[in-house]
C-alpha cells in the first residue's frame, strides 16, 4: 500500500515536472515580428497632362486708326484695371484735324447766320414787292445750304475728336495681358492687333 501511494507521488511530481518545462519551452519560442504596411504606392505618384490654360474671357485689341506707336507702357502678365493705358499711337496729325475742323464748323456757321439774315431780309422785301420771287426762292436755297453745311461741319469735328480719342488703347475692363504684338516707333495700321488681354478668372484647359 505505501508503495502504491510512493508510485503516484512520483508519477504526479514528474508530470508537474513535465508540464513546467513544456510551458518554459513554449514561452522560448516566442520571437517579436517586424512587419511593415504594404500600399499602392502608384495612387501618389503625380500626373501631368499636356494643355494650355486660357482665360474664359480672352480679347484681341488694335486701334481703330492707323499711326505711329509712341508708347507702350505695360508688360506681358501685368494686371489691368478698367480704363489704364495699354499702348498709344503719335495724335499730332489727328489733333491738327480736328483743328481744322474746327475752323471749318467756325466759318460754315458765320456763313449760316449770314445766309439766314439774308434770306429774313428778302422776305421782307418780297413782302413788299421789292424783290422777286426768283430772289426769294435764291435766299431760301441758301440759306438751306450753308444750314447743311454746318451740320456737315459738326459732324466732321465730331469724327476729327473721336480720332484723337482713338489715339489712346485702354482696358475696357479688369484684366491682363496676354500677349503684345507691337513695339515703340512701330506703324501700326487700323485693325492690326496690337495686343491680348485676358479677363475673368475662369479658365479651360485646351
Amino acid at each position: 500500500m505505501m508503495r502504491f501511494s510512493v508510485c503516484i507521488l512520483l508519477v504526479a511530481t514528474l508530470m508537474f515536472a513535465g508540464c513546467g518545462k513544456s510551458d518554459e519551452a513554449m514561452e522560448e519560442r516566442l520571437r517579436p515580428v517586424r512587419y511593415v504596411t504594404v500600399s499602392d504606392a502608384s495612387i501618389f505618384r503625380d500626373r501631368s497632362f499636356s494643355g494650355t490654360s486660357k482665360s474664359s474671357r480672352e480679347s484681341r485689341l488694335s486701334f481703330k486708326i492707323s499711326g505711329t506707336v509712341i508708347n507702350v507702357p505695360v508688360q506681358i502678365g501685368q494686371r489691368l484695371n478698367a480704363g489704364d493705358l495699354i499702348a498709344e499711337i503719335d495724335p499730332a496729325s489727328y489733333v491738327l484735324q480736328a483743328q481744322q475742323a474746327q475752323a471749318t464748323l467756325v466759318e460754315a456757321q458765320a456763313n449760316d447766320r449770314r445766309a439766314a439774315a439774308n434770306y429774313e431780309r428778302t422776305k421782307g422785301l418780297y413782302a413788299n414787292s421789292n424783290a422777286s420771287l426768283n430772289d426769294l426762292e435764291s435766299a431760301r436755297g441758301q440759306a438751306q445750304s450753308a444750314s447743311a453745311v454746318v451740320r456737315a461741319a459738326s459732324k466732321a469735328l465730331e469724327i476729327a475728336r473721336l480720332n484723337v480719342s482713338y489715339t489712346k488703347l485702354t482696358a475696357a475692363a479688369d484684366c491682363s495681358i496676354a500677349s503684345l504684338a507691337i513695339e515703340v516707333n512701330e506703324n501700326v495700321a487700323s485693325g492690326q492687333q496690337v495686343a491680348a488681354v485676358s479677363c475673368g478668372n475662369a479658365f479651360d484647359n485646351r
